[in-house]
């Protein structure tokens, strides 16, 4: 007997957990299980946690009782049965510690039980790279605990130039994709709508947009032509808050009632997102709505520079940056890592390699082939 379900974890992220029944003197052993199912499913699909049961809850019709089902235990993937047992591991641990929000790991903590993943894999990278160490996101889907992946972190051998990015950009595949079609470009964005119980302090929060407008490169591109080419480039560092980032504030108190309120942010918001211009910029524009359930922050920014998984490396540091603002200390953040105009040069480079020309009759061979439909069971 098994079910798996879909739940939040203790980290509010969303995880499965597969669940089952053995007879006799059988037991779960998870890692042969989850090593098992990789040979057929993505990693997205292994369940992070198995768990033992001596029988599924049941509600009174019978039927799979999922909310009685058992969170796994916390210390269970703590691995705090053996302690630290060099600098790497502490390095490691402490850096685990933070991002996934406990305390006391051990050499055989399993990064993925403990709320990791894909992103926050990322994340992992990045800091170990502050501490002169890498590592691939790879690597910590193939060696998941702790121990096994301290042992296998390199001294960094690269050294990326932390200055200001500036000057052309190449457009990449996606983006001559993009400007080809018939799109509304300047209004192409992502948004977000951030809500604080606290009075966000506007001083502070302009200086953390400031900075992250420095930090991260590509926020400070715009996509214009020239000649009737279109051309993109990184403008320089030293700009004035206006030319780095649009910045609105609305006091809605006293529109009504609170529904009133909402549909007065809604109503500004919309306007703010189209008032991004691709040509001119800034690509990154902001709401600050004071409102009677707390203040409001709409963050929307073009989608040419800006994807799901940057938003999260984002709100990290706009966090950091608005904290140390408000502290009156000076703005730290990670070091960066490749700027995008470095990935649009090696992409451009790539794609008039020899190497890549050496494939390109087997890929119009591909091209050619004949398809047939995929069969369906509802026509």
């Amino acid at each position: 007997e098994a079910a798996v379900i879909t739940r939040a974890d203790q980290h509010g992220q969303h995880s499965i957990y597969a669940y089952a029944v053995l007879h006799g003197n059988e037991k779960i052993k998870e890692a042969e299980i989850q090593a098992s199912l990789r040979a057929f499913l993505p990693e997205y699909m292994i369940p992070a946690r198995l768990i033992e049961l001596d029988e599924l809850p049941l509600t009174a019709n019978g039927k799979l009782d999922e909310k009685a089902l058992p969170q796994p235990e916390l210390n269970d993937s703590l691995g705090d049965d053996i302690s630290l047992r060099n600098e790497t591991e502490e390095m490691m641990a402490d850096i685990w510690e933070e991002l996934l929000g406990v305390e006391g790991l051990g050499p055989n903590a399993h990064f993925f039980h403990l709320g990791g993943d894909s992103i926050k894999a990322l994340q992992v990278c990045a800091r170990l790279k502050q501490q002169g160490y890498e590592t691939t996101v790879r690597e910590l889907f193939e060696h998941q605990t702790l121990g096994e992946v301290s042992m296998r972190l390199r001294k960094v051998r690269r050294v990326i130039d932390q200055a200001p990015v500036t000057g052309d950009v190449p457009l990449t595949p996606i983006q001559h994709w993009f400007l080809s079609q018939s799109l509304p470009h300047d209004h192409f964005n992502q948004s977000v709508m951030l809500r604080s119980a606290d009075r966000i302090n506007e001083s502070a929060m302009r200086k953390a947009l400031a900075q992250l407008a420095v930090h991260h490169d590509a926020l400070r591109m715009v996509c214009g032509t020239q000649n009737g080419s279109v051309i993109q480039y990184n403008r320089a560092e030293n700009l004035s808050e206006e030319e780095l980032f649009m910045f609105e504030t609305h006091d809605v108190r006293g529109k009504g009632s609170l529904q009133e309120e909402h549909a007065a942010i809604e109503q500004a918001a919309a306007l703010i997102q189209t008032s991004i211009r691709l040509e001119t910029g800034p690509l990154v524009a902001v709401g600050l709505f004071h409102a009677n359930d707390g203040d409001h922050l709409l963050l929307s920014i073009h989608h040419l520079v800006i994807d799901g998984v940057s938003w999260r490396i984002l709100f990290e540091d706009l966090t950091a940056c608005y904290r140390q603002a408000l502290e009156g200390k000076e703005t730290a953040l990670p070091a960066k890592t490749d700027s995008y105009q470095t990935y649009a040069k090696q992409i451009s480079d790539y794609a008039k390699s020899r190497r890549l020309l050496q494939e390109a009759d087997y890929w119009s061979e591909r091209e050619k082939a004949a398809v047939e439909p995929l069969p369906k069971d509802a026509r």
